[in-house]
């Protein structure tokens, strides 16, 4: 079970522009909002933020204590803004959540193993999905969700939503996840064309970012 985790966090008074300044002083702006929850602007310390984010993840519960607020409430860590070229974190969004009811949460994929196909030079394994949607209660949502490539054998084989392993009380969110294409083969040839592209886009991207400079999302 993913370990529960605890964060301080108080009530937020700056909006808009003037959370600049929070952020220079190491402070995150932040809301929390809900299911018949009123949404709080919050903020919470970079500090102690990045060391709990550490430790769970973005799918683990989080226990978010709220000054002046006598219980912890139960929440996600459902987006985070990082800044284009530090990555530091710029504000979060944080889900409260009922721990006795399921939720529907987007769960990384990571690859493991080797496939057979790589290994005699047919083709190249290709993520096609980085993550995918799952329903569980808060408790039982993993961290990932790994996928044995092994299990590929001839270059025309693929791997889908519904060949995934899932872990015991996590199911897909809906039958059209079931779908989802997860792996695909790629031929040699086309697969040194992608990654020549892959390398164009980085550097593009790369400029861009520069060109964007230090702007941050108004609250």
């Amino acid at each position: 079970m993913p370990k529960t985790e605890k964060l301080e966090a108080g009530v937020r008074s700056v909006r808009k522009k003037k959370v600049g300044r929070l952020r220079r002083e190491g402070i995150i702006p932040a809301v929390i909002y809900g299911k018949d929850v009123e949404t709080i602007p919050i903020q919470v310390r970079c500090k102690d933020f990045e060391d709990v984010y550490k430790n769970i993840g973005g799918t683990s519960v989080l226990n978010l204590h709220i000054d002046g607020e006598g219980k912890p409430r139960s929440t996600l860590i459902h987006a985070i803004q990082r800044h284009m070229l530090s990555q530091k974190v710029l504000h979060i969004d944080f889900l409260q959540v009922d721990v006795k009811k399921p939720v529907v949460v987007e769960v990384p994929i990571v690859f493991t193993g080797k496939s057979l196909v790589e290994e005699e030079g047919k083709g190249q394994i290709t993520q096609e999905a980085i993550h995918i949607s799952v329903r569980a209660l808060p408790k039982d949502i993993p961290s990932e969700i790994e996928v044995d490539i092994s299990i590929i054998e001839t270059p025309d084989q693929v791997i889908r939503g519904l060949d995934l392993n899932l872990p015991k009380g996590v199911e897909l969110a809906s039958d059209s996840e079931k779908d989802t294409v997860i792996a695909t083969v790629v031929s040699g040839r086309m697969a040194a064309e992608v990654e020549e592209l892959a390398a164009v886009e980085e550097i593009e991207g790369e400029e861009e970012e520069a060109a964007a400079g230090e702007e941050a999302p108004e609250e």
